[in-house]
């Protein structure tokens, strides 16, 4: 049973209750963009204002408001989910399970070439690339032949 909540102080319980360590929405939930959150059968998911809305999904089947735009999400998605809803979604996607790389701090001066080659090909519609004003800094993963295979950015979220 799907229950929804606008009260902060709620979500931010629920977060905790059904994310517990791995609670990330905690840095979402503030009291300036904070619109709704839902839960059910131990899913979480939220929606928060900005430029556009933007929502986080935990879980296998968390509810995705219709007012989002842009969401995240920490399983793997169905497409056709997103066309059934209207489509016009980005989408980022992260295993939760499996192999555990070590992530190097990579520096913007030496590795920003391979990041851009890396987003280019990977993440196309990537709202952030280095020498961006939000930017924090960058972490990756390298393979065995040191290629870099995988990246992040910290950002300052609209800041």
């Amino acid at each position: 049973m799907l229950e929804q909540t606008s009260d902060l102080a709620t979500a931010q319980q629920w977060a905790v209750d059904i994310l517990r360590e791995t609670n990330a929405a905690k840095y979402y939930l503030s009291s300036e963009n904070f619109i709704a959150a839902y839960k059910n059968d131990g899913k979480f998911s939220f929606i928060v204002k900005g430029e556009t809305f933007y929502g986080q999904l935990y879980g296998l089947g968390a509810y995705l408001d219709p007012r989002c735009t842009n969401f995240a999400s920490n399983t793997a998605i169905d497409r056709h989910t997103f066309q059934v809803q209207g489509g016009g979604f980005q989408f980022w996607e992260m295993e939760t399970e499996g192999a555990y790389s070590p992530i190097d701090l990579l520096s913007e001066e030496s590795d920003a070439v391979e990041i851009k080659a890396l987003i280019a090909e990977h993440a196309p519609d990537s709202s952030v690339s280095p020498g961006d004003s939000e930017e924090v800094f960058w972490g990756g993963i390298r393979n065995e032949a040191a290629e870099l295979v995988a990246c992040a950015v910290v950002v300052k979220w609209q800041s």
